[in-house]
């Protein structure tokens, strides 16, 4: 009786402890390491070139870099934030542009998004002169597990391209 009991009480730990070596959540973190993060920063340059010039015509363009960017997320739309934007080199402030509500999805590693007659919003408002008549780019993963954000965007009458690298 001695002996029944004491394999009883050895056996109960040793059965828990296989119930507890299965956790569902081992794969989750790793799954979740490359997911884009709302508020994820990106450090790159923009470009900006007037789309009524040639592109023999380098006056007409003018490169930001160090240019900073920051991407927020909700179910299915981002918002671009142009941090301290300066579309040329005489404009006399950098301002913080910001892109709402762009429609993207999202497969595998890749976001991708677009839109069409976007109004960006400067200090909360309208800025209506730089409306985005054709926006498209993606945000994919890297192999050093960083973001590489690349957008095409035909702002006022400027053509922006951006490419930038999330800042870890």
């Amino acid at each position: 009786m001695m002996k029944r009991f004491i394999s009883i009480l050895v056996a109960i730990p040793v059965i828990a402890m296989c119930f507890s070596s299965c956790d569902s959540n081992d794969n989750d973190s790793e799954a979740s390491s490359h997911l884009l993060e709302s508020g994820t920063e990106f450090v790159g340059s923009t470009t900006i070139k007037s789309s009524t010039s040639s592109d023999s015509d380098a006056s007409s363009s003018y490169v930001q870099d160090p240019a900073t960017y920051k991407v927020d997320l909700d179910d299915d739309t981002l918002t671009l934030t142009l941090e301290k934007a300066q579309m040329s080199s005489a404009m006399p402030v950098q301002v913080d542009i910001v892109i709402p509500s762009i429609s993207y999805t999202k497969i595998g590693d890749v976001y991708t998004f677009s839109g069409e007659d976007i109004v960006p919003t400067y200090l909360g408002k309208p800025f209506a002169q730089y409306a985005i008549s054709s926006f498209s780019g993606n945000i994919k993963l890297m192999e050093d597990d960083t973001f590489q954000l690349t957008v095409n965007m035909i702002m006022g009458t400027f053509d922006v391209s951006i490419l930038a690298n999330s800042v870890n």
